[in-house]
C-alpha cells in the first residue's frame, strides 16, 4: 500500500483565508492557562481576558464548544484579532524582504511593526513580548526583534526573534536549542558558533 502524501503546511494562509486563520489563532494560541482563571472567569461569567461581566456580552471563541465555560468580550476579542493580524501582515513582510531576514527592519518594515506594537499593547495593556530564543523580555517595537513563524507537529507557532543574532548567542549563554529557525532567518547557521 502506497501512502498518501499530505500537502505541506504553512504557517500563515492566504489571504482568502485569512479571518478563519485568525480565529483558528486565537483559541489555539492566545487562550489564558485555566490555573490564571478565577472562578468567573471559568464559569463564563466574566471575560478570560479583561474580567468584564454583565452586561458586556460575552462570547465563546470560534472552533471552542458552546459547552465550554470561558468566554471573551467582543472587545478583547477584537482587540487580539487586530493583534494576530498585524502579526500576520508583519511576518508577510518578513518572509519576502532579505534586508529584513539580514537585519531585522527595513523602512517598509517599521509601520507594520508600528502597527503591531500597538494592537500587542491594546490587546495585553503591555508592548513586552519575549524572544523565543533567550528568553528576553523586550519592548515588541525594538529594532532588531522580528516574528518569527514556524511549523511544529501538531500546530504552527507564532513568536519572536532577535535578528540577525540572538543577544543570548552572542554573549554565549544558553538558548533554547529544541526549536530550529526557519531557512534563511538564523544567520549562525552561516558559520557562526552556537553557544
Amino acid at each position: 500500500m502506497e501512502l498518501v502524501k499530505w500537502p505541506p503546511a504553512e504557517p500563515c494562509p492566504g489571504p482568502a483565508d485569512e479571518e478563519a486563520w485568525i480565529n483558528r489563532l486565537l483559541s489555539l494560541h492566545e487562550m489564558p492557562v485555566s490555573s490564571t482563571l478565577n472562578s468567573e472567569q471559568c464559569a463564563g461569567t466574566q471575560c478570560m481576558w479583561c474580567a468584564a461581566g454583565a452586561p458586556a456580552v460575552l462570547l465563546p471563541l470560534e472552533g471552542m464548544s458552546a459547552s465550554w465555560p470561558p468566554r471573551a468580550c467582543t472587545g478583547c476579542i477584537e482587540a487580539r484579532k487586530a493583534k494576530l493580524s498585524t502579526y500576520l501582515a508583519w511576518w508577510g513582510h518578513l518572509v519576502g524582504c532579505e534586508e529584513c531576514q539580514r537585519t531585522g527592519r527595513c523602512a517598509a518594515a517599521e509601520p507594520l511593526a508600528q502597527a503591531h506594537a500597538a494592537a500587542v499593547e491594546a490587546a495585553t495593556g503591555s508592548r513586552l513580548v519575549t524572544c523565543i530564543r533567550c528568553q528576553a523580555t523586550e519592548d515588541v517595537s525594538t529594532p532588531h526583534l522580528t516574528p518569527l513563524a514556524w511549523l511544529g507537529d501538531a500546530s504552527s507557532y507564532h513568536s519572536y526573534a532577535h535578528i540577525p543574532q540572538c543577544r543570548a548567542r552572542r554573549r554565549e549563554r544558553g538558548t533554547l536549542r529544541f526549536i530550529p529557525a526557519p531557512l534563511g532567518l538564523d544567520s549562525e547557521a552561516e558559520g557562526g558558533s552556537r553557544a
